[in-house]
């Protein structure tokens, strides 16, 4: 359970991401959960924060056709990951796994920093 001062800091780490994704996927890593534990804990909290950025993203009126469409051309790709990322899960172990999300993280900062630059 994350004490007061990490609580404090997320919403910092969150703004400095500009996505919850990374600093949230850290903490789970670094937990020394099992990776079902990790899985289980990350749907949980995307599962709420997406519903929140949705319902807030409609109240806006940002929720348009082309928005809808867009959503709709990606999801493909996403089932496919999806698919794989299942197929994979029961194969690989809790250091394989962690080594993984670390791997990805820090690709995608590779990513973000190339693009912002």
């Amino acid at each position: 359970m994350p004490g007061p001062a990490q609580i404090a800091r997320l919403p910092v780490c969150i703004a400095a991401f500009t996505t919850p994704g990374p600093p949230v996927m850290m903490y789970a890593t670094s937990q020394g959960w099992e990776p079902r534990q990790v899985k289980a804990n990350l749907q949980g909290f995307f599962m709420v924060n997406q519903t929140v950025a949705l319902t807030g993203f409609w109240m806006s009126g940002l929720l348009t056709s082309q928005v809808l469409e867009m959503a709709v051309t990606f999801a493909i790709p996403s089932a496919v990951g999806l698919a794989i990322g299942m197929a994979m899960f029961g194969r690989v172990d809790a250091v394989k796994f962690r080594r993984m999300v670390y791997g990805l993280i820090f690709l995608s900062g590779v990513g973000l920093l190339l693009k912002g630059g």
